[in-house]
Formats: C-alpha cells, structure tokens, sequence
C-alpha cells in the first residue's frame, strides 16, 4: 500500500472512530457512511478493522458503538497523570535531599520516559526534560523496571534492544545486561554509574502497584563528582524510601 493511500486510510479510519464516538446512540454503517461522506463499503470495512483490535464493538449485528480498547488508552493516560501527581511530594523530598534532579520514569517500549521531574537549583545540573525517551539498558530508571519484570517479558525486550556504547561502563551485551539486572534484582535499586553519560551518576528504584507490579521507577540524575563526594548509602536510603512512598500511595502492599 502507497504512503498517500495509507495516510488516506487512517484519517478515515480516524474520522469513524470519531463519528462513532460523538454519538450517543450505537450507528450502523450506513449511518456512519452518511455523517462522514465515505462509502458505506469503505466504513463497513474500517468499522470491521477497529472491531478487530477492540476501538469498537458490536451492538447487535449491524451497530457499533466505542470498544474497550479505547477506554483502556484513556485509562493508561489518567493514570500516568494520576502517578505523577502522587509521586510529586517525593519527587520534592529526594530533590531536596540529594541536591540533584529527580526524576519519575516509566516503560516505553525498550525505552524510558521521564514523566515528571523536579529540577536542582544548582547552577551546575543534568538536564532532564520531562517526555524526554533514553534507553532502558543504560539507565538507572530504565534498568530499575526492567529487573522486575516478568522474566518472559524481560527476556523478549532485551532481545529487541541494540547495546550501543554511549561511554566505557555501558552494557555491551545482553549477558551483559541481565547480569546486572540481577544485581539490581536483589538489592533493590539501581545505579547508572557513567553508563549513560561520563559526567553522571543516577540512582534509581522501582514503583510497584497494588498487584505487585512494577510500573514505573523514580531515582534522580546526579552530575558525577557531587555524588560521589557524598554519602552514597545515605542517597540510595532517600530512593529506596521515595520509590516505597509512592509505592504504598498506588496500593502496594509487601
């Protein structure tokens, strides 16, 4: 299928979904035929292939109305904004008391993005945006989650990921990786020690939800030669408690 036809097949499959969601009442394909000016062939068509993957669902044998799907990505949507919102007070708390940015991370993917943040107010930092996507392997939020996956799920992730060397200390394998991983398994936090970058050190633990599931992790971005003038057992105590915190908030429960 050409780039221009394909384009063209998901505004219509777009408009559709929009024209079955501003209804109140379930339509037929004629029906969404008539409100969106595409052929009733062509919305059957695209009604059948949102039916497929959950954007719709069947009322009777020629209704449709919104499907589950959607309503889970607007769920995922609240509850990344939900997460965020409980995590800020720690956020504050382990900036304040490590000195460095503190930064919320969840699971992309082979990636992690930062989803809030709390930036140091030393004149020299690590920038941190928040949206901003780094590599799980190499990272202290992203290595946090990853050790506490399903180890299937673990497994099939590491598989997809490419190990480019951003600095000396990066995993160059997935032996490599999984190694440390478990090392992070049983301590219970992680540490980017000039994985990602030479001049940074992060510190990170995993946020577990109220099945025990790890869905994000919080951990700060350190410039490297404060952190290691400081007491590191003492910085690794402030994530482990900041990562409980919002831990328990969610409904964890060890």
């Amino acid at each position: 299928m050409k780039k221009d036809t394909l384009a063209q097949t998901l505004i219509k499959g777009l408009d559709v979904l929009e024209c079955v969601a501003a209804s109140k009442t379930p339509l037929s394909a004629m029906e969404v035929s008539k409100r969106t000016g595409i052929s009733r062939p062509t919305a059957y068509r695209l009604l059948i292939s949102l039916e497929e993957k959950g954007y719709v669902a069947r009322e009777s044998s020629s209704l449709f109305r919104m499907g589950s799907s959607i309503l889970k990505l607007s769920k995922n949507e609240l509850d990344k904004f939900e997460l965020t919102e409980i995590a800020k007070p720690a956020l504050i708390k382990l900036c304040e008391k490590t000195g460095e940015t503190s930064i919320l991370s969840i699971l992309s993917g082979i990636d992690v993005i930062n989803i809030a943040r709390i930036e140091s107010s030393k004149t020299i930092r690590i920038e941190s945006k928040v949206g901003s996507i780094t590599p799980a392997y190499c990272t202290a939020t992203g290595k946090a989650i990853l050790a506490f996956l399903e180890k299937q799920r673990r497994d099939e992730l590491i598989s997809r990921m490419e190990f480019i060397p951003r600095t000396k200390k990066t995993a160059r394998n997935a032996q490599e990786l999984i190694a440390r991983l478990d090392t992070i398994l049983s301590q219970g936090y992680s540490i980017d020690d000039h994985e990602y970058d030479d001049e940074m050190i992060c510190i990170s633990a995993p946020i577990f939800d109220m099945n025990g599931k790890v869905v994000a992790a919080i951990g700060f971005s350190g410039v490297a030669f404060r952190v290691e003038k400081g007491d590191k057992n003492e910085i690794i105590q402030s994530v482990l408690e900041a990562a409980n915190y919002v831990s328990r908030r969610i409904g964890y429960k060890k």
